[in-house]
């Protein structure tokens, strides 16, 4: 890049220095900025359909897109917002409604799984590239970034592997990053209207957009205050406030109640998995609910801090020093921007913040706020890099040689993908453990289609995918739990048999030997001899231990259930 489009930029975009926002209304940006946007789009679209996996995934292989696409079946077929998958087919506590309703609508337009999944993981791809061109277009066009800043930070996150995988599957990553996205745009148009009418219609959109965003996402509930408060910052005005605050919880207070209805009229299960997010936070009082908070604080810090670096680089001291670089940037970059630019300041801190703070550590939820960081820290290295040539040589060039390094890594992720677990450490990671699932799901699915009978339930990994190929309920084998307080599987063999008491599983399947559902199994088979039959193993493409359960066998509640908190002999 040549000298003058270090220190400053050609075409139009303001200068950091220059981002103050006035509240008047500034010249549209040049077309030129809304060709580079697009072609940012195109070209993180094109390298989707060039390096995702998902085309060869089954769907439900990541377990989150197997329950969504069938609650959007169990709407588009008039069931209501049900479980359809699992045993009794409860009322669903979980997940929001929104990427659901997206998916009735193409179950309305699609005539079966491969058709609906397809175009899921379309759309997938498409909210993908257009929050990306977005992000493009707010990098240049508002804070004035070089072209080589934006690519560097905000459009090269778009390629982490991880990121690769996750916002290519049918799965709330992609919308929920389009919405934010949406909204950062839409607050800024709504700051820059030059009339009452066009900030009161900027104010309704960006109210209705935060909306969907915590429809499809619950963490989004937090862009509620944070964007409230940057239009208190910016001064937008009590009745553009107003609206906003009315049409993002409207929506909300709305869905909440009918749910709450749908809830009293049930069923509701006792699955771990079907349980509300709310229910780990316990009964307890303000002194309870601090120390557990606490807990998942140091909890979440330290497992984030443990899995993320091996995203970035190798040796994890590395990967660490690079990651922890770009968050201090950040960080560094929010500060300066905080007065021009609060929306993406206070948004991007408030989603770290309930990251921090969610019981379910995911590197997703980590990832997916890169692209956002990046469009600060870029903000931050621009700044110091302006005053001089020299700078923006020296600090674009450590930029470059860090993505250099990330990129060296994002290859040899790939290559090892579709590995065997004791050949590297990605058993952490999309790339592999999708796959994996893949796999456990053809041969799960290919066996249960053909052994089992209309009456049975199963108990087994990644139900909801089982249950759209092949319409047989069943019971999450590995249900989703906090990462601090106690677990289901505490007692030992006590999960086991409360599923078979309580939702009535007549198959037992078992894959991954590392799943703790397998010392339950074992247990249970040691203990009570009659209550496991085992029946086969699968072969290719994956075994699969499949066991017929017998509810009716004494032992298991004699050893099992009563009392509920003994521990098995």
């Amino acid at each position: 890049m040549a000298d003058s489009d270090i220190a400053h930029d050609r075409h139009g975009a303001r200068s950091s220095d220059e981002a103050v926002h006035t509240g008047v209304p500034s010249p549209p940006p040049s077309v030129s900025l809304f060709l580079e946007a697009g072609l940012a789009a195109a070209v993180v679209a094109l390298g989707y359909l060039l390096l995702r996996t998902s085309p060869v995934l089954a769907a439900g292989a990541f377990s989150d897109d197997g329950v969504y696409l069938a609650l959007g079946k169990a709407i588009a077929s008039g069931e209501g917002y049900h479980s359809i998958y699992t045993a009794g087919a409860p009322v669903h506590l979980k997940y929001p409604p929104g990427l659901p309703a997206f998916y009735a609508l193409l179950w309305w337009m699609g005539r079966g799984l491969d058709t609906v999944h397809a175009l899921a993981l379309g759309a997938s791809l498409l909210a993908s590239a257009v929050a990306a061109g977005l992000l493009w277009w707010l990098a240049r066009a508002r804070f004035g970034l070089t072209r080589l800043s934006t690519g560097l930070f905000v459009l090269s996150p778009f390629f982490l592997e991880g990121l690769v995988q996750y916002l290519n599957l049918a799965t709330s990553e992609a919308p929920f990053l389009l919405s934010w996205v949406i909204a950062l745009v839409l607050f800024g148009r709504l700051h820059r209207a030059g009339t009452p009418r066009s900030r009161m219609g900027w104010a309704l959109g960006l109210g209705l957009t935060v909306a969907a965003a915590t429809l499809i996402r619950t963490q989004g509930v937090v862009l509620v205050p944070a964007l409230l408060v940057a239009l208190l910052i910016v001064r937008a005005g009590s009745r553009p406030v107003a609206l906003f605050s009315l049409s993002a919880l409207l929506p909300l207070v709305c869905w909440s109640l009918w749910h709450r209805l749908s809830v009293a009229a049930g069923p509701v299960s006792t699955q771990p998995d079907e349980e509300a997010y709310s229910d780990w936070l316990g009964a307890g009082g303000g002194s309870e609910l601090l120390h557990t908070t606490l807990d998942v604080l140091r909890s979440q810090v330290t497992r984030y801090v443990v899995a993320l670096p091996s995203h970035f680089a190798e040796p994890p001291v590395l990967g660490g020093a690079i990651l922890a670089a770009l968050v201090l940037l950040a960080v560094v970059g929010g500060a300066r921007r905080l007065r021009s630019d609060p929306d993406v300041v206070l948004s991007g801190a408030a989603l770290s913040v309930v990251i921090a703070l969610w019981p379910f550590s995911q590197d997703r939820f980590v990832l997916i706020l890169l692209p956002v960081f990046g469009l600060l820290a870029a903000a931050a290295v621009q700044r110091w890099a302006q005053p001089t040539v020299h700078r923006g040589r020296w600090g674009y060039g450590l930029a470059a040689v860090l993505i250099l390094l990330v990129g060296v890594r994002q290859m040899e992720i790939r290559s090892m993908r579709f590995g065997e677990r004791a050949e590297g450490e990605l058993y952490f990671h999309p790339a592999q453990f999708l796959v994996d699932n893949t796999r456990y799901l053809v041969a799960a699915s290919r066996w249960v289609a053909e052994r089992a009978g209309t009456e049975d339930v199963l108990l087994a990994p990644l139900p909801a995918g089982i249950w759209l190929y092949t319409g047989v309920p069943g019971v999450n084998a590995t249900p989703a739990e906090p990462d601090v307080g106690p677990s289901d599987f505490d007692v030992p063999g006590a999960f086991l048999a409360h599923r078979i008491a309580e939702d009535g599983v007549t198959l037992l399947l078992l894959w991954n030997p590392n799943f703790e559902i397998n010392r339950d199994a074992a247990l249970v088979q040691r203990t009570c001899p009659d209550a496991l039959q085992f029946l086969e193993v699968t072969r290719e493409p994956a075994g699969v231990a499949i066991f017929r359960i017998n509810a009716t066998d004494p032992c298991l509640s004699t050893e099992f259930l009563d009392p509920l908190t003994r521990v098995p002999r």
